[in-house]
């Protein structure tokens, strides 16, 4: 529907700065979804959802200034600057920071 950078994107996102109300709708599958906006009517449950949404990055890297919507994602974010490769392949021992590479290693490497 938007295109990401546009214009209409950003207008949209910064219509939603003080249109959050939390009311209890539940979707499809029946969870619950409380934090809806009035402007565009977009209804999530949890708080990073909005987060995303709007496009406020609220967690920053206190080493190199990097900003992004979730916590997770600064999580793996900071084993750039550890070096901390916490996932190792038990066929030939390569390690890797994230198990998706882990993964794809495995099926790349090692799968006939």
């Amino acid at each position: 529907m938007f295109r990401s950078g546009s214009s209409t994107v950003l207008l949209h996102q910064a219509s939603h700065s003080l249109s959050l109300k939390q009311i209890k709708i539940k979707d499809a599958y029946n969870r619950e979804k409380p934090l809806v906006f009035d402007v565009c009517g977009y209804r999530c449950s949890q708080k990073e959802n909005l987060n995303t949404h709007t496009g406020e990055k609220p967690f920053m890297c206190d080493v190199c200034g990097y900003r992004c919507s979730r916590k997770g994602h600064l999580n793996d974010h900071m084993l750039t600057h550890t070096g901390e490769k916490p996932f190792m392949c038990d066929v030939c021992g390569y390690r890797f920071s994230r198990k998706h590479n882990l993964n794809s290693h495995i099926r790349k490497q090692h799968c006939a």
